[in-house]
């Protein structure tokens, strides 16, 4: 190993002539108020103005750092030295705006004395001393946040205003210490500044490339400091080849696409996103928090351009899924139901059946059915454990399905399994009546007002079916209560309830529901609401007589879950499955039927082509068979 590591403080980080750059490909400022009340509260702890007799100091951790050769150097010639900050980033970052924040107050001040600390503490540890004042070079250099610190150092040079309602994070940080040193006289300053500089740190620098990436993953991996996704890209980064310069600048820029898709979802959380990618590229049921570990178990390390673009298509592909709102009608649904389980299986049905086999009609097809089985599943209230396990099992099954005929299999099996789960009889009333997502009040105590949206988008799928001139916007139609909303039970069903406009809701008032339904036939746009008289009976609206009819309209209607919508029936399922078992060994026939799909045999027997095939396939055949017995 070719690194060295010495104990060092503040003082001798920031006084040596060097520049430490963050390389591009690293995360941003991510440091918030809590991470900077810690550091000051630990600072102000170490001061101990009553104890002068115990010398506390803070130990900052430990910082890798990436020594460059002289020809990556600013200027060599007068000996500065250059280094990468490979991790320390977030730490080096905030004492470096501390440093300029005691500038700006020492200047506040006034006196020639704090003027002149001011000077020393520019001069000394924000920029680099062989530089005329022309040529000023700061110590820190990363470029995503270079404008900021300028602006910063302007300001306390010129005593200047900078935004407090800035969602810029350096200026947050400056804003922070400076508002702590505002309360501090010059005695004050000079104690936090001293002690600022005794921060102990830990200095780790290697001359070797592959050895710092390895450093730096011992330091973060063993704990959970960083996102997997954090840890990921430093191993993408270290291992990505060729080494050369205009390849590792592609993949940083690819990097950093995936990470857009990853967290313009509604989800806004990378690690989620990366642990539905393994589900699909890997495939073994893990826990969010092992990811990481998993790919670097299963992934080699000469694969990792592989592993970059395959994870950058599933994230557009992850995105297009996950993203609210959402264009497709059917996803929509999920995000209402905050299902967050389905998303890896979406986006593989997108990767294949929309991007690679170009089907995409086909694709919109099962996203009804996958749509119309959740919608059963959810209103039957069934335990998401009994379905965990085909969802992670067919996800990676049809991400990594090679031929469309294979897919359409793996998915005719997948919902002939989730079919099992769920009850397809006449009993979908009873489910109506007693699932309390689909009750709905205005009445704030109720704690069923945050049903809405699931109701209006269940009763707009509804009402379609007699709707051919106009579409039916959910954003902007109001729910209607037929009998008054008094909060009990029976006026929160969904029997109880219809979509109207906003202006037509106002009219209505507290009319009884008969009155009611006289209005709404005549002068509602919505053409199943003019049918609401159908459920008057004897003078009065009847409830039940409406919830059977939603019962009905749900089971055979827009929400109607046809398990067999492929025309791939249970028998050429098994058929399917149990021909994979004999070929598997024999990657030529496991091949062909993949593509082949449900007509394997026949074109084995019909295909003079295939005869050497089908002649092996016999043999393997009664070999398998024989070992049933």
């Amino acid at each position: 190993m070719s690194f060295k590591t010495e104990n060092r403080k503040i003082s001798n980080i920031f006084e040596s002539q060097r520049i430490y750059s963050v390389p591009r490909y690293q995360r941003g400022y991510v440091w918030e108020n809590i991470n900077w009340s810690e550091l000051l509260n630990d600072i102000k702890f170490t001061i101990r103005e009553n104890d002068t007799a115990v010398n506390w100091s803070h130990f900052f951790g430990a910082i890798v750092l990436n020594k460059k050769y002289p020809e990556n150097n600013y200027n060599n010639s007068l000996g500065i030295e250059s280094y990468e900050i490979i991790d320390g980033q977030q730490r080096l970052t905030t004492i470096f705006v501390i440093f300029i924040a005691l500038c700006s107050r020492y200047r506040s001040l006034g006196s020639n004395v704090a003027s002149s600390r001011a000077d020393y503490i520019e001069k000394t540890y924000i920029y680099l001393t062989s530089y005329s004042d022309s040529e000023k070079i700061f110590k820190l250099d990363n470029a995503e946040i270079t404008s900021d610190i300028k602006a910063i150092c302007q300001s306390a040079l010129d005593q200047t205003y900078i935004p407090t309602n800035s969602n810029k994070p350096i200026y947050k940080l400056f804003n922070f210490f400076l508002d702590e040193f505002k309360q501090y006289d010059f005695n004050q300053l000079e104690k936090f500044f001293s002690k600022l500089l005794s921060i102990n740190i830990v200095e780790i620098i290697s001359e070797e490339d592959e050895e710092i990436y390895n450093i730096f993953e011992v330091l973060n991996a063993r704990g959970q400091k960083l996102l997997q996704m954090e840890l990921l890209k430093n191993r993408v980064m270290k291992y990505i080849t060729p080494r050369e310069a205009d390849v590792i600048d592609k993949a940083k820029e690819t990097w950093k696409e995936i990470e857009n898709n990853f967290t313009h979802t509604h989800l806004k959380d990378s690690d989620t996103a990366l642990h539905h990618f393994v589900k699909c590229y890997i495939g073994k049921p893990q826990n969010k928090d092992s990811v990481y570990k998993l790919i670097k178990e299963k992934v080699d390390i000469d694969r990792m351009s592989d592993l970059l673009e395959a994870l950058k298509n599933f994230s557009i592909s992850y995105k297009y899924v996950t993203e609210s709102p959402n264009e497709n009608n059917y996803i929509r649904y999920f995000q209402l139901k905050n299902n967050r389980q389905i998303s890896a299986l979406l986006a593989a049905l997108h990767i294949k059946l929309a991007k690679e086999f170009n089907s995409e009609s086909l694709f919109i097809q099962t996203l009804c059915q996958l749509r119309n089985y959740f919608f059963i599943f959810n209103l039957e209230r069934i335990p998401g454990n009994k379905i965990d396990k085909y969802i992670t099992e067919y996800s990676f099954k049809i991400y990594n399905s090679s031929h469309k005929n294979e897919l359409l299999i793996y998915v005719a099996s997948l919902f002939s399994k989730l079919a099992e789960l769920i009850e397809l009889d006449n009993g979908i009333k009873k489910y109506l009546e007693t699932n309390p997502s689909l009750r709905y009040s205005n009445k704030k105590n109720s704690g069923i007002t945050k049903n809405g949206s699931l109701v209006k988008y269940i009763l707009c799928e509804i009402y379609k079916k007699m709707q051919s001139d106009t579409q039916l916007n959910p954003d902007l139609l109001t729910i209607e209560h037929l009998n008054s909303d008094d909060g009990t039970e029976n006026s929160c069903l969904l029997s109880n309830l219809t979509l109207l406009s906003k202006e037509l809701n106002e009219k209505l008032g507290n009319k009884n529901p008969v009155e009611k339904i006289k209005v709404i036939k005549e002068e509602s746009s919505i053409e199943t609401n003019k049918t609401l008289d159908n459920f008057i009976i004897e003078g009065v609206f009847n409830q039940d007589s409406r919830m059977q009819w939603l019962s009905k309209e749900l089971t055979t209607g827009n929400f109607e879950f046809k398990s067999d919508y492929l025309n791939i029936t249970a028998d050429q399922i098994k058929e399917y499955e149990e021909i994979e078992k004999i070929v598997k060994e024999d990657n030529a026939l496991y091949d062909l039927l993949k593509k082949l799909g449900t007509k394997f045999k026949c074109k084995l027997e019909k295909d003079p082509n295939l005869l050497e095939k089908k002649e092996r396939y016999e043999e393997l055949e009664a070999k398998y068979n024989k070992g049933k017995k």
